[in-house]
């Protein structure tokens, strides 16, 4: 059985190679590989962690303190000590045999440490094969269940917790990043889903400006008048704002055709209950799968083209009803 780790924080992921002694000890070894959390793709993390994997090893030198078996990582990461690594941190453990890979999420203890998850209804382990894209959407689903802290520090914050010399942020404030999970977005609101995405290229893909790191809360509270792009759920980047163009709006399509022709497959909802509006969309590498909007009574032409995709509006009770197909 090789074995692997994976260590959320909140500007990186850390994916280190571990390594067992002839007496069983094991060793987070200085074979890391560090990704930026907000532009790595699943692919890219399920890559490194096959990496490290294959750098598994077993029968290594005994350590003449045991306290130091996560030395060799701490060298590499530069952190001062594996308190301060972990503090803020998920981690997530790798074993693989036979081609079988199994994934276990873990909770942080207060007093430092982590415990498996192994029997959490829902939020245990599970288990792919040893594909790169199937063990990163695997890694970015089992995340949210993994109970700690996350903070959304600045570049210099990260720097200056590394060193062991606090941060710009009080405690307090850190302790009110607890729980980064996903948050259900209700009703009377409107969401992109992208598939297989990190959340920097996503935001980057919609041209978002003034962008900035926030945790769920946060993001959903600014959503009421801006734009959230959340971490990948499950394989899925979701994008929410009150500000996102309904079926009613002439660049409805061509926002999500040309998100799609960057990101691969999108889709939209969308919902309010005081009006009645319904829309859902699918869209593939640019083109319009399955689109339908349930809209106000609307001015103009009966259909429309938009980028090889016709769009094909009817009148039903007094709403304009928009069907697309590509």
């Amino acid at each position: 059985m090789r074995r692997a780790s994976v260590y959320f924080r909140s500007e990186a992921i850390y994916v280190v190679a571990v390594a067992v002694t002839g007496r069983g000890i094991t060793i987070d070894s200085d074979r890391v590989i560090e990704l930026d959390r907000h532009t790595s793709s699943p692919h890219v993390l399920g890559m490194a962690v096959i990496d490290a994997l294959d750098a598994y090893q077993e029968g290594v030198p005994e350590l003449s303190d045991w306290r130091d078996h996560a030395k060799p990582m701490l060298r590499a990461t530069g952190f001062k000590s594996l308190g301060l690594f972990e503090k803020g941190a998920c981690f997530i453990g790798i074993s693989e045999e036979e081609g079988e890979v199994t994934i276990l999420p873990t909770a942080a203890m207060k007093r430092g440490g982590f415990i498996a998850l192994s029997n959490v209804p829902n939020g245990g382990q599970v288990k792919c094969t040893l594909d790169a894209e199937e063990i990163g959407h695997a890694l970015f689903g089992r995340l949210p269940f993994c109970t700690a802290t996350i903070p959304a520090l600045s570049q210099r914050d990260n720097k200056a917790q590394k060193q062991g010399k606090g941060t710009s942020r009080g405690q307090n404030d850190l302790q009110g990043d607890l729980l980064d999970v996903p948050i259900p977005f209700g009703y009377k609101t409107a969401w992109i889903a992208v598939r297989g995405q990190a959340t920097k290229p996503v935001a980057d893909a919609l041209e978002l400006v003034e962008q900035q790191l926030v945790n769920w809360k946060e993001g959903m509270q600014q959503a009421k008048k801006k734009v959230f792009v959340s971490p990948p759920v499950a394989g899925w980047t979701f994008v929410l704002g009150s500000t996102l163009p309904d079926a009613g709006n002439s660049n409805w399509l061509p926002l999500l055709i040309g998100l799609s022709q960057k990101m691969g497959e999108v889709l939209y909802f969308g919902t309010h209950r005081v009006s009645g509006y319904q829309a859902w969309a699918r869209i593939q590498d640019g083109r319009a799968i399955r689109a339908f909007g349930d809209i106000v009574p609307s001015s103009g032409g009966l259909s429309e083209e938009i980028d090889g995709t016709t769009a094909r509006r009817v009148e039903v009770f007094g709403k304009a009803i928009m069907f697309a197909c590509g």
